[in-house]
């Protein structure tokens, strides 16, 4: 899995698509979202793809920089800037989706979730990088 990442990641297109597409599924309507009776009987589905968005953001971006920089004290500086960034972004998605994007409400498990999802994905660099 490690070098599909690596793979995924050795170019900016990817975190940056992976950024976006998550920005921007967090803004569709809730109306429009689809309703999948399987996906609703798996309890807290949605929680968990929170965390997948939030940690494929730090796990992308993550990794990237890895790739591109070896001074250890950079990258580690890099990724809690990220990682808080990417916490601050769930927060802000929040009110987003309260104020501006309708039939979507505000939802603290959903940022748990997020920062869940971040902070995972830094744990996880973390000890890749010192193997």
């Amino acid at each position: 899995m490690l070098s599909l990442i690596r793979k995924l990641s050795a170019g900016i297109a990817v975190p940056v698509l992976w950024t976006i597409v998550v920005i921007i599924l967090l803004c569709i309507p809730g109306s429009d979202l689809p309703e999948d009776e399987l996906l609703k009987k798996i309890e807290n589905f949605d929680k968990l793809v929170h965390l997948i968005l939030f940690g494929g953001i730090v796990l992308f971006w993550g990794t990237w920089k890895h790739l591109h920089d070896s001074n250890d004290r950079t990258w580690f500086k890099f990724i809690c800037t990220l990682t808080l960034s990417t916490i601050i972004l769930g927060i802000a998605m929040e009110y987003v989706q309260l104020y501006l994007v309708a039939n979507r409400d505000f939802d603290r498990a959903d940022i748990s979730a997020d920062s869940a999802g971040a902070l995972a994905a830094f744990g996880y660099l973390i000890m890749v990088r010192r193997k």
